[in-house]
C-alpha cells in the first residue's frame, strides 16, 4: 500500500506539473494578443491624429471610437491575464 500512495502522489505531481503547463501556455497566449490589441490600438490613434491634421473630424471620430472599444478589451484581457499569472504561482507552489 505504500507503493500505491507513491504511484498515486506520483501521478498527483505529474497532473500538476501539466496543470502549470497548461495554465503558462494560456498566460502566453493572452500575453501575444495583448500586444496585438496595443498594436492596433496604437496605430488607431495614429490614424485618428492624422485624420485631424487633414480635418477630417469624422475620420478621427471613427479611430476613436474603434480605439476604445480596443482599450475595453485590452483591459479585460489584462485582467485575464493576472489572474492566470495568480493560477501559475499557485500551482508553481503546490
Amino acid at each position: 500500500t505504500l507503493d500505491y500512495s507513491y504511484q498515486k502522489q506520483l501521478e498527483l505531481l505529474q497532473k500538476v506539473r501539466r496543470g502549470v503547463a497548461d495554465v503558462a501556455t494560456s498566460r502566453k497566449r493572452l500575453e501575444l494578443q495583448l500586444n496585438q490589441l496595443q498594436g492596433q490600438s496604437s496605430k488607431l490613434e495614429d490614424q485618428g491624429r492624422k485624420a485631424l491634421a487633414l480635418g477630417r473630424e469624422d475620420l478621427a471620430r471613427e479611430a476613436l471610437s474603434r480605439r476604445a472599444a480596443l482599450q475595453q478589451q485590452v483591459t479585460d484581457l489584462e485582467t485575464q491575464h493576472t489572474t492566470l499569472q495568480g493560477e501559475e504561482e499557485k500551482l508553481t507552489l503546490a
